[in-house]
Parts: structure tokens; C-alpha cells; sequence
């Protein structure tokens, strides 16, 4: 048995200066992110094997639906603070009704979709609907009316006529709720709890009212079959139009359903019906009704489905009804036999991505509420999910090879996935775990599993369809982290008297302690070689601190050198001359690490969302951040002053996150500027109208925050601007209610 050398060194004592030569200084840019985050879907447009989705708070979201049973995300475009509560497609376009802007997204590629053009209003107003015929676009604005926009030139769309339909001294919204073409020259729109009204468009820049079918009805999605139109209405159900010789509206047909309907498809002698129930609550279930129309006068249903989601809207494709649902949901519904429909597939996106691993061009996502997902990044500036393994839950962490995934979770245990696409069932099997999981290794036919309070336990995966389980190295104190390099594993023990134990698996059925380092509040640990790198996290006035570790000799460990780093540090990477640092207050850095003894910072940025994990490959970073998967690029940079050495940041103002954002009602600013140097910090809404100053003074020096409190602002996108140093940075944060 190898001795165990006792190396009780407290790693962050070692003293650090700031090197005399100049430092390369570079950037971390941002590539591609999936936000696995859904929120309010308002709308549901199809065109081939694709669904276009408007998403209230995160724009349009485009899912592959070829298989209706495993929707999956296949691109997104969110670059924008605005609303997204209609959508329409037509060919290479999708326009995306935002509020008080109207986007034209290119979608030739439906994996990276683009913006091309924007109309934003000058006028106010709110969008509701929106519709394209030909080179026009019809906006139904629930205050003013109908908007008419020419988007022939889809990089520059022009406003060219409006009708009002507004009120005067009316408390309600007297404007149009959704249009709908019906030929060439007509228009139909549902007006705000005022019935239905017929426009001639035949001359889009001068449309003229035609007839008015009034009602009480709040009317909120139109489908076109036949010479009929059907009309989901919020509150009363399904009504059916008949189209009369002169384009007005007859009202043939009324079936009041119970709850609140949100839209309405109709297919050959069909109509779909989705409805959200109970309560306004979002959280509440929803239903799809099945109307036989064949006789458009007498709808009857013919089959009835619950979903687990307030219903917005739906699309039809391949035997399935595509849902778009109030909270965070999107919803496949079977109607193959439309008197039996059944819930096939319910996709809420990711929920919480705990660790990425790289196997080629496919990114690994442990997530742990929802298994599995595995998203190609061969484009690492549009990254999309390929497939997903659901069969899985509480899933912890994830290494792979060419081949195969090695999931561990707290439910299944080891579990080992193939990572051949198009394979149906992916697990090809499982063994037991001694503890719950929190990080797994492998390398090559071992894998290494560090188990939460119990130490670690080591599988035989030669045959990854028979794993076995040949050592158990047992540690009774809590586990944060592992990792394996050369015959070494580390492990993370996160307390306040905790350590770095360095185990020697040379013999993997017989792993050994061989030496401890002393070190409080382990965040990570990752290994390169003989080298090792450790994150430690701020408390009980510690500062957080990123430490290099020489392992040639694992019997006898030595410090190489340390510097601070942000507080909240979570993970760590290394590559080459480089450690890369994430921490869940959205901080990235670089750090040089070419003289070990003297780690500079050499790039710094912010991630979307609080980072847990990362890998880094060809100076690429994937980051495994909590909703969402992101990609940045570090690039070396020209020369300029090296950063000290135990400053954590910057010599410069940034502001690095604004967290949670979009926010209900108060949001956490994280900012740095160079001591002392006078900042002051604004708040603006869309107009450019200052709302509040939120800091004017001297900067304390590294990272601070400041709280912008917004329980008196109505919801909407407000500007923060930093003034530092003869600096002005900004930032769009969005309040919701």
C-alpha cells in the first residue's frame, strides 16, 4: 500500500505579485446558446416539418417536428427585448409580431433563423395578431386598429396605412384582436369583444370597412375551410361564418365550450378546439376538443383530450395536434383516430442542465429534471438538439467517448446511452450506486464515480453493455466534485475543513489515498496532464481563488501558484496554457497560466445564466448553465498592462449581468469599474426617458452590485446604462408581471 502524505497546506496562502512583463490580453466572445427556457407560447404557425412558435418572453422558437413524439428544438431567434404574441410564415419568412414591432426572421434555415428587417411603431399601440398576404403584412393592433405594412423589401418593412377602429373615452380596447386573408382582397378581423368586421384590401394602401358582424365575443384565433370561417373565442367556444356572395359573415353555428378557448385548426371534416380550463391560473390543465363539421351548421365533438397546460394555440402536422401552451410547454397530441385523441409528448425544454461533455460534434447535456439531450454544435454559432434520453431522472453528470454517454443520476445510477443517432432506446444499461451521484470520469475502460457522502465507486465499462462495479474507495464527507488524469483522480470535498484527496487508480479494483490537500469550500477540480486546477468559492472572509497543482509526483503535491478570482466561482477548465473560470454570477474568465506560479486574467466576460460545469476544447468553452447551454470563444488578444494578481477582474468598467432577467420585481446588477473611479449607474425606458439613478459615487474597486427595485414600473424593456471611466456600457433588462 503507498503511504499517504499529509500536505495540510492551506493553498491560498501562497503569495502572489504581478509580473513585470506585459500580459496578452484577449476576449471571450459569445457563440451559440440554447435557452432551455419556454415561457408564455402564444401562437403555433407550420409550415412542413417545422413549428414556429411566438414565445412571449424569449421571441420565435423553431421545433423539428417530423417526429410529432419527440418535438425537438431545432433553432431560435431571441436577439430582441420585445414580446413575442403572434407569428405567421410564408415561405423563407416568419414575421413575429413583438408588441409594438413587427420582425421579419429569415428561415431558409430553420436552424438559424436571422432577422432581416424591422417595423417598430412610432405611434404606441400593442399587437396582438398578424397576418401576410403577398408582399404585405397585416398587424391587428388591440388599441389603434389594423396596420398595413409593405415588407417587398424584407430588409427595410414601411408602415404604408392604418384603420383605426379605436374609441374615444372607451375603457376597453376598442382595436382587432387577429386577421385573417381570405383571397386576394379580403380581410377578416376579430375586433376586441366587438364581433367579427370584413375589409376590402384589394388596395392595400387604402383598406375599407366592408360589414360588421357585431357580438360581444372576444374572438381570439380565425381558421379558414371552405366558404366558412371558424372562430375560437375566449370564453364561448367554438362559433362557425358562413362567407356570404358579398365576402360579409353570417354567424351558422355556435357550441359553447367550458373553459377558454384559444385556438382553432381545421382539417378536411375537422376542427381542433384547444382551451385552457379551470381557473386563469397557466399552471391549470387544458383540453383539445374534436368537432366532426362536415355539416359546418351542426359541429359536433367527436373526441375530447386533456393536456397538462393552459392552451393557447395549435398547429397540425403528421397526425398531431402541435400545442403552444400558456406556461412553459409545448404540447404533441396524437389525432391519427380523431375520436380518441391521446397525449403523446410534452416538451418543457430543459430543466436544469448540470454538466456537458464533448463526443465529436455532439454536445452531452446532463439536465437533470428531463435526462438526456444531445445537441449538435459541428456550428458552434447555431448549436441544436439532435435527440434526448428520458428514461432518465435526477441526472447529475455525464462523460462520453465516440461512442457512448455515461450518465450518472439518482434515480438509475450508472447508466450508459449510445450515442448512435436515430437509435430509438438509447440505454443500454444500468447498475446500482452505493450513494447519490454528483460527478462521473471515465478513461477508456474505467469509469470513476464520486458519490455524494460515501466517496467513490469505480465500474469496469470494457463492455459498456454490462457495467460492473469492482472498487468502492469509501469517503464519509460531501463530495463536490471529481476528476481523473493519468492513473490520478482528485476529489473536491466541500466543507468548511475540506480538501483536495488525491487517490492513486493505477489499480483501479484497489484505489488509494495517497495525499490531502487542506482547502475550505472546493467548487470544482478538473486535471490536465500532471497538472491540476481547483476553484474555491468565497466564504467566512476567504476570497474565491483558482489554484494550480503539480501532480507528477501524486504522493507529493505541490502548489504551483493561486490568484483570486469572482466569488461565486463554481467550475474550471483547462487547455493548453490556459484555465478557464465560470461562476454562477455570470462571470467567465481566462487566465494565463504559462508561469503557474503567476496566473494572469487574460479575458472576461458573462454568461446568460449561472454557469455549474464546463469543458473547454480548441479554446471554445461549452458551459452547462442551469436553463441554458452556451458556447463562447476565447480569442488571444494584443498586448496590454497585466491585470494584478489578486484583483478578480478586470482593470475596466463592465456591466456583467443583470440577474434573474427578464425580472417580476427586482433584478441584481453585477458591475465593476476601477476603484474609486466615479461611476454612475441609469435607468431608462423605451422612449430614452431617464426612470431613476440607481448609483452615483466613487467605485469601491472590483466586481459590486446594485439593486434596480421595480415594484412601481409598469412591465416592459428598460435600459440600464453604466458611466465609468469615461466608458458607457449598456444593458436591456425586461420587467414582467
Amino acid at each position: 500500500m503507498k503511504r499517504i502524505n499529509r500536505f495540510i497546506a492551506a493553498v491560498a496562502l501562497v503569495a502572489l505579485t504581478v509580473g513585470a512583463s506585459a500580459q496578452e490580453r484577449g476576449t471571450i466572445e459569445p457563440a451559440g446558446y440554447l435557452y432551455g427556457r419556454l415561457s408564455r407560447l402564444m401562437e403555433v404557425a407550420i409550415q412542413g416539418d417545422y413549428a414556429y412558435i411566438a414565445d412571449m418572453h424569449n421571441g420565435l422558437q423553431v421545433y423539428d417536428v417530423t417526429n410529432p413524439s419527440l418535438p425537438a428544438l431545432a433553432g431560435y431567434w431571441n436577439d430582441s427585448p420585445g414580446w413575442g404574441t403572434s407569428v405567421c410564415v410564408s415561405d423563407q419568412y416568419a414575421y413575429l409580431v413583438e408588441g409594438q414591432a413587427v420582425r421579419v426572421i429569415d428561415i431558409s434555415d430553420p436552424h438559424a433563423p436571422t432577422l432581416t428587417g424591422s417595423w417598430v411603431s412610432q405611434d404606441g399601440g400593442w399587437m396582438m395578431g398578424v397576418a401576410v398576404q403577398g408582399n404585405y403584412v397585416y398587424a391587428a393592433d388591440e388599441f389603434l386598429g389594423l396596420r398595413v405594412i409593405d415588407v417587398s423589401d424584407p430588409t427595410d418593412p414601411v408602415q404604408v396605412a392604418t384603420y383605426e377602429t379605436f374609441v374615444p373615452g372607451s375603457e376597453a380596447s376598442t382595436g382587432i384582436a387577429t386577421v385573417m386573408p381570405y383571397g386576394d382582397d379580403i380581410l377578416y378581423a376579430a375586433m376586441m369583444n366587438r364581433g367579427m368586421w370584413t375589409f376590402d384590401v384589394s388596395d392595400p394602401l387604402h383598406p375599407a370597412l366592408l360589414s360588421t358582424l357585431e357580438s360581444s365575443n372576444f374572438i381570439c384565433d380565425l381558421e379558414l375551410s371552405g366558404n366558412c370561417v371558424y372562430a375560437a373565442s375566449r370564453g364561448d367556444g367554438l362559433f362557425v361564418f358562413e362567407i356570404q356572395e358579398d365576402n360579409s359573415l353570417q354567424e351558422i353555428a355556435h357550441v359553447n365550450l367550458e373553459g377558454y378557448s384559444g385556438g382553432v385548426e381545421v382539417a378536411g371534416i375537422y376542427a381542433y378546439v384547444v382551451s385552457g380550463m379551470g381557473s386563469e391560473d397557466p399552471m391549470e390543465y387544458g383540453r383539445i376538443d374534436i368537432f366532426d363539421v362536415s355539416d359546418p351548421a351542426t359541429p359536433e365533438v367527436i373526441g375530447s383530450t386533456e393536456i397538462p397546460r393552459w392552451g393557447n394555440d395549435l398547429g397540425l402536422v403528421n397526425g398531431h395536434a402541435i400545442v403552444a401552451t400558456e406556461y412553459s410547454a409545448l404540447v404533441s397530441v396524437g389525432i391519427s383516430d380523431p375520436t380518441e385523441p391521446w397525449l403523446d409528448a410534452v416538451v418543457d425544454e430543459f430543466g436544469t442542465i448540470t454538466d456537458v461533455s464533448l463526443s465529436g460534434n455532439l454536445a452531452i447535456l446532463a439536465d437533470w429534471q428531463k435526462g438526456l439531450a444531445i445537441v449538435d454544435v459541428s456550428d458552434p454559432d447555431r448549436p441544436y438538439e439532435v435527440s434526448r434520453c428520458i428514461g432518465l431522472n435526477g441526472v447529475a453528470s455525464v462523460a462520453s467517448d465516440a461512442n457512448y454517454a455515461y450518465v450518472v443520476s439518482a434515480n438509475e445510477g450508472l447508466s450508459v446511452v449510445s450515442l448512435t443517432r436515430g437509435v430509438e432506446h438509447p440505454i443500454v444499461a444500468s447498475a446500482p450506486l452505493q450513494d447519490i451521484p454528483v460527478s462521473i470520469a471515465i478513461d477508456g475502460r474505467y469509469a470513476y464515480v464520486a458519490l455524494e457522502w460515501l466517496g467513490m465507486q469505480v465500474f469496469d465499462i470494457s463492455d459498456p453493455a454490462r457495467p460492473t462495479a469492482v472498487a468502492l474507495h469509501r469517503e464519509e464527507r460531501y463530495i463536490e466534485a471529481l476528476s481523473y488524469s493519468n492513473g490520478t483522480v482528485c476529489l473536491a470535498i466541500r466543507d468548511f475543513e475540506g480538501s483536495l484527496d488525491i487517490v492513486d487508480v493505477s489499480d483501479p479494483t484497489s484505489p488509494q489515498l495517497v495525499s490531502r490537500l487542506a482547502e475550505s469550500f472546493l467548487s470544482d477540480v478538473t486535471q490536465l496532464g500532471t497538472r491540476a486546477a481547483i476553484v474555491t468559492s468565497s466564504g467566512f472572509e476567504r476570497e474565491a481563488r483558482l489554484t494550480i497543482i503539480d501532480l507528477a509526483d501524486n504522493v507529493n503535491p505541490s502548489v504551483m501558484g493561486s490568484v483570486a478570482v469572482t466569488s461565486g466561482a463554481k467550475t474550471v477548465a483547462l487547455e493548453g496554457n490556459y484555465a478557464y473560470v465560470a461562476d454562477i454570477f455570470y462571470g467567465l474568465s481566462v487566465f494565463d497560466i504559462s508561469d503557474a506560479s503567476n496566473p494572469v486574467e487574460v479575458a472576461a466576460s458573462t454568461s446568460r445564466s449561472p454557469a455549474l460545469r464546463m469543458v473547454v476544447r480548441d479554446k471554445r468553452m461549452y458551459v452547462a448553465a442551469g436553463y441554458t447551454f452556451e458556447i463562447f470563444n476565447f480569442e488571444e488578444g494584443n498586448e496590454v498592462k497585466p491585470v494584478s494578481g489578486n484583483g478578480g477582474g478586470a482593470n475596466g468598467s463592465d456591466l456583467v449581468s443583470a440577474y434573474p432577467n427578464p425580472f417580476n420585481s427586482v433584478t441584481r446588477l453585477g458591475w465593476s469599474a476601477p476603484a474609486s473611479s466615479p461611476v454612475k449607474i441609469s435607468v431608462f425606458n423605451v422612449t430614452g426617458a431617464k426612470v431613476i439613478d440607481l448609483y452615483d459615487g466613487a467605485a469601491p474597486g472590483g466586481r459590486s452590485e446594485t439593486l434596480f427595485e421595480a415594484n412601481d414600473l409598469p412591465a416592459g424593456a428598460y435600459m440600464i446604462r453604466l458611466d465609468a471611466g469615461g466608458k458607457t456600457i449598456t444593458k436591456t433588462v425586461r420587467l414582467v408581471r
